[in-house]
């Protein structure tokens, strides 16, 4: 009989922007593709794929997906898959260490992110480089008017992602930091920044920004920071316009917006249980609060998919906005 994914943990899933497919991997080396409609398996794919980082991506019509390793039985590297028949199309074994994957609209390629050796930006088909950047950077989204945008340690960028050329940079606001380096969980920017005036704690400004999640909707870009706000940028005018800080305890993960640009939608991470509504929505004009809501059993790692309409989460849990929960069937 084929192997089975564990029923007890999915790591990660990638849904397409019309939330038509769903991919699901584990912490093994399979991957579910699921019909989002009918919430049922409809392959079942044996990759390269390994646990940690971001290292599922499917393509904006579906029909190719991606998969990378740092190493495992399988081998390391990124390799490209075909959707329905799990097919493999390309293994690139040179890219090793990748922490990130994601389909690149404007190229119709792939954006690609290593721990070590740079970024990529490849071709679907073929995996030959489109174009390389310096340093790792993450991917938050791209906008048709300023390029591929991309967050790295001190600034997010507006980048030509045919040539690598960088248009334009935008630096975060004032951020803070334990003296070694190292924030324990349950300590956010807000209490920092009020220890940091506090003699008895050794607390220093920083303008590291380090995004650990990112979005790009209607002309704002959204990055959230561990420990930190979300923070959202005009592109426009290239300015910070509005910031929301989670509740102590917590960062966001997942960030989406409605349709109409109007709402953002934001799903938190809890360092333990208790730490605060998980589920946000903000108006995307001022960063205003509209709502906040808990769902215990949401995972840390999903999609927001047809706009607002659908959160699709890495356990395998479907949340409506009417607030029905429904779970995808082997």
């Amino acid at each position: 009989m084929p192997r089975e994914p564990s029923k007890t943990y999915y790591h990660e899933c990638d849904v397409d922007p019309a939330g038509m497919i769903c991919l699901r991997a584990s912490n093994e080396t399979l991957i579910d593709v699921i019909n989002v409609a009918t919430r049922r398996r409809v392959a079942l794919h044996e990759t390269i794929y390994s646990f940690g980082g971001e290292r599922l991506a499917l393509s904006d019509d579906t029909r190719h997906f991606v998969a990378a390793s740092w190493g495992n039985s399988a081998g390391g590297g990124v390799a490209c898959y075909d959707t329905e028949s799990g097919e493999r199309i390309w293994w690139r074994r040179d890219l090793k260490a990748v922490q990130q994957l994601r389909f690149e609209p404007l190229t119709g390629g792939w954006f690609v992110a290593r721990d070590r050796g740079g970024t990529h930006v490849i071709d679907r088909m073929t995996g030959a480089d489109i174009c390389r950047l310096r340093g790792e950077r993450y991917f938050l989204g791209t906008d048709s008017r300023v390029g591929l945008i991309v967050g790295s340690r001190k600034e997010i960028q507006a980048v030509d992602p045919r040539s690598g050329e960088r248009r334009f940079a935008i630096r975060p606001p004032l951020m803070y930091e334990w003296i070694d380096g190292k924030t324990p969980g349950g300590y956010d920017n807000r209490l920092l920044a009020a220890m940091h005036e506090d003699p008895r704690y050794e607390c220093r400004p920083t303008n590291d920004l380090n995004p650990v999640a990112g979005s790009v909707h209607h002309g704002l870009a959204l990055v959230s920071t561990v420990g930190g706000p979300l923070l959202c940028f005009d592109l426009a005018s290239r300015t910070l316009r509005w910031t929301l800080q989670p509740a102590s305890g917590s960062h966001f993960v997942v960030l989406g917006a409605a349709k109409d640009g109007r709402r953002v939608w934001a799903v938190a991470r809890r360092y333990s249980v208790g730490n605060g509504p998980n589920v946000w929505e903000v108006c995307a004009a001022s960063g205003e609060l509209v709502s906040a809501r808990d769902m215990p059993a949401i995972g840390t790692e999903g999609s927001i998919c047809r706009d607002d309409e659908v959160f699709i989460s890495g356990n395998g849990l479907v949340y409506l906005q009417s607030g029905e929960v429904e779970e995808f069937e082997e």
